[in-house]
């Protein structure tokens, strides 16, 4: 729990800075020591870069890669020959892109990890004058990598701010997966040989390439502003809009430009056609995986009698029995909303919740409030138990009280 408290705070402040950045290194380590204990393999060290490499300065973390390079280089025999054997392309300036996927994209690992030469050829056929040191193969690599990440390719789009995404229509090329692997080999070459290329991508597509949008902590709104820093303020101005929302003028669809084509998409069956109201807004908390949802069907399915689940239907709709034709046909919908136990607010599953979660003070009262429900709305209002038994008592206790609107 410590691990993953550490690793939400970091993220947040990775965002929006809220403390100094000595914070978050390990007062007194000493990065010569603990560079030798990974060098020996030592499981503490291993762990702690693994789980949070931010305890580390970043200098040493570049240093300790440094070393990692330079070792596998070694590994490869790279390093044995004071010349060590290149591999020399041919590039047209005028096909950058064609010349140098046709000979890198199927260079073999070994060689590409090697020296690489260029030699380029003007419009007019001819080599051009100069020997690579090293210096027209950077020269290659920053203009190759400035034209196939040119959002006019269309292999990737960029944001307002100029941060670049892999672009959603890209599959109009037939070979744009071939292009995608072909620039993380240019990219991979970069930072394997040190050299720093002008490329910015977006925060929201790192973290994917990161791998941490599987964590139960990731939140997609929280990176949705680097993607579309307005489409985020019109979300969250709407979330927290107090008027009538049926002013806005708003459905349950979204626009989406297709190749210059607006293509609209509904969130709902007909969302189209259906008005945004205070009645029908979502007010958040639950989805269908989470672990309180799964706890009530599990409750009503094996735990509650048929006379139960009698008197569950009538606290949340006021009628005991389903409608003749299902509840598809029950309006409004069923819904449940999510209140917090301890505050009696509304919470949805975001990096602030997790924090609050954090560090709310447990005071007993979850074991205290139960459910209620406006049955005007059909809408059962769950608070977030942290135990299914607790979900089950408390369900038990509300719907056989026969209470009315008094209960709470």
């Amino acid at each position: 729990a410590a691990l993953r408290l550490l690793a939400v705070l970091h993220t947040k402040d990775t965002r929006h800075p809220f403390c100094p950045p000595a914070v978050w290194l390990v007062p007194g380590l000493k990065p010569h020591a603990f560079l030798a204990d990974l060098e020996r393999e030592r499981p503490a060290a291993q762990f702690l870069l693994r789980a949070c490499p931010h305890v580390l300065p970043l200098r040493e973390r570049i240093g300790l890669f440094r070393r990692l390079v330079r070792s596998d280089k070694n590994a490869l025999g790279l390093l044995a020959l004071e010349t060590p054997p290149s591999t020399l392309i041919v590039v047209r300036r005028s096909q950058l892109v064609e010349d140098g996927y046709r000979q890198l994209a199927a260079l073999p690992v070994a060689k590409l990890k090697g020296t690489v030469r260029v030699r380029f050829v003007n419009d007019l056929g001819l080599d051009e004058a100069g020997i690579d040191q090293d210096g027209v193969f950077k020269e290659f690599l920053e203009e190759i990598l400035r034209r196939v990440l040119d959002p006019s390719l269309n292999l990737f789009k960029a944001t307002e701010d100029q941060r670049l995404y892999p672009s959603p229509t890209s599959c109009v090329q037939e070979n744009h997966l071939l292009l995608f692997e072909f620039v993380g080999r240019l990219l991979g070459k970069a930072v394997y040989e040190g050299i720093v290329v002008d490329v910015a991508f977006a925060t929201f597509f790192l973290t994917q390439m990161l791998d941490r949008q599987r964590s139960s902590f990731y939140s997609f709104v929280d990176e949705l502003a680097s993607l579309d820093a307005m489409l985020y303020k019109n979300l969250t101005f709407i979330k927290h809009y107090e008027g009538d929302l049926s002013e806005l003028e708003l459905t349950f669809s979204y626009d989406e430009d297709v190749m210059g084509q607006v293509v609209t998409h509904d969130l709902v069956p007909g969302g189209r056609f259906v008005a945004l109201t205070n009645e029908n807004r979502y007010y958040g908390g639950f989805h269908s995986g989470h672990r309180v949802i799964q706890w009530l069907w599990e409750v009503l399915e094996r735990d509650f009698s048929p006379a139960e689940r009698a008197l569950f239907l009538k606290f949340v709709t006021s009628c005991s029995r389903p409608p003749l034709l299902g509840f598809a046909h029950l309006q409004p919908p069923l819904s449940i909303r999510c209140v917090e136990v301890a505050e009696d607010q509304d919470t949805g599953d975001t990096l602030g919740t997790v924090l609050k979660g954090f560090f709310r003070i447990r005071s007993g009262r979850d074991a205290q409030r139960l459910p209620t429900s406006s049955t005007c709305f059909n809408l059962l209002k769950l608070p977030n138990y942290a135990k299914k038994a607790t979900l089950r008592d408390k369900l038990r206790y509300a719907i056989s009280s026969h209470s009315g609107f008094e209960l709470s």
